[in-house]
């Protein structure tokens, strides 16, 4: 079974202090196709995790599972083009020279689309 995932924006979701790990947490926006039905709207996102005053290019992120979505996924292949999706948004918004001090305003990030494809294993199309 194939997916299609469509990103489509990405704005912070919040910023964790005083907790066990101070984080920023950024929401992306995607729609999904998979074997022909489309899931789509505001429900439908994923969370990523970075540790705050660490590098957008090269600081590890935890990118969470989407939520809106109850199927089978592949979320090995989601995390590294949600990553991937995540860094270019940084680079478009900020420049490749933007380190670790910066803002963000109106707390969106990005707003153009990405498409990607991959396989959910186990699932076979029908």
């Amino acid at each position: 079974m194939k997916a299609k995932v469509i990103f489509t924006k990405i704005g912070q979701a919040a910023h964790v202090i005083g907790n066990t790990e101070d984080c920023t947490v950024a929401r992306v926006y995607f729609d999904l196709v998979i074997d022909g039905r489309k899931y789509a709207g505001p429900d439908l996102f994923a969370n990523i995790k970075q540790t705050l005053g660490t590098l957008y290019r090269s600081a590890p992120l935890e990118v969470g599972s989407p939520k809106g979505y109850p199927g089978p996924f592949n979320h090995a292949a989601f995390r590294r083009e949600a990553e991937s999706y995540y860094r270019v948004s940084f680079m478009r918004a900020f420049g490749p020279a933007a380190g670790s001090n910066m803002q963000y305003h109106k707390n969106v990030l990005a707003t153009f689309e990405k498409t990607v494809e991959f396989d959910i294993p186990g699932k076979e199309a029908g």
